[in-house]
């Protein structure tokens, strides 16, 4: 992020009332795609310093953002990269909650809607996740940002639960936020683990498995297992893993 959309941001996060919160939406901050020039990721930033006011208050347009720009920059740019845009924005809405004069449930609540905007993505933007049958790197760098928003959710839970002053309360909610994100964090590493062996061609030499009906079997079980793993990392990642030719 170049540093004029900085100071855009800056400027306008500096509106609200600032109130200590410990988020933190680094991990969130998308890298540019190495296949993006320097001409696409600068007008993609010039864009979205135009439409910051969208990403702002309770009644944040993430969608309308994303089409605006996606409108703009497709245009010009057929090929920019449509998961780099809406991650920009999901990055931005979330430095806008941990910079708001809301309270710390209101923003756990935020930060919650935020993560399930995330994967399901543009209602108008179907190919957001253009996974195919044949791509497992695609569905990788996808629970890579599940991990990120997930361990972003998992640091403001627990500060959350420090904030309550009854210890047994306090325990209470720390254990829940530990179990609820611990098992999907483990669930999104067991998908992609799943999902490495599944798009191995040696897999099943690895396995000591003759090419043939016993590897079509060993597919469909990994199938099976990733496609579960994948409902407890982030149900709307399954759904495109079946829509990819994954099984239903």
């Amino acid at each position: 992020m170049n540093r004029f959309v900085t100071c855009i941001i800056a400027t306008v996060i500096s509106i609200f009332c600032s109130k200590a919160y410990a988020l933190d939406c680094t991990p969130l901050e998308p890298t540019p795609p190495e296949d993006q020039s320097i001409q696409i990721t600068g007008t993609i930033d010039a864009e979205v310093s135009g439409i910051l006011g969208k990403l702002t208050g309770a009644g944040a347009d993430l969608e309308g953002a994303y089409s605006e720009i996606s409108k703009n920059v497709l245009s010009e740019f057929p090929n920019a990269d449509k998961l780099f845009m809406w991650s920009k924005l999901v990055y931005l809405r979330c430095e806008f909650i941990k910079n708001s004069g809301e309270t710390d449930e209101v923003k756990d609540r935020q930060l919650e809607k935020l993560e399930d905007r995330f994967f399901s993505g543009p209602p108008e933007e179907a190919s957001l996740l253009p996974c195919g049958p044949r791509d497992g790197n695609c569905f990788k760098d996808w629970i890579t940002q599940a991990q990120k928003l997930l361990n972003v959710r998992s640091e403001a839970d627990k500060n959350y639960c420090n904030t309550i002053s009854d210890d047994q309360k306090r325990s209470s909610c720390m254990f829940t936020a530990e179990i609820s994100n611990g098992n999907r964090l483990t669930a999104c590493n067991s998908s992609r683990a799943l999902i490495n062996a599944l798009f191995d061609p040696q897999d099943c030499l690895k396995n000591s498995i003759i090419e043939g009906p016993e590897c079509d079997h060993r597919k469909k079980i990994l199938q099976t297992n990733a496609k579960n793993a994948l409902r407890s990392c982030d149900p709307n990642l399954a759904e495109r893993f079946i829509k990819a030719g994954f099984g239903t």
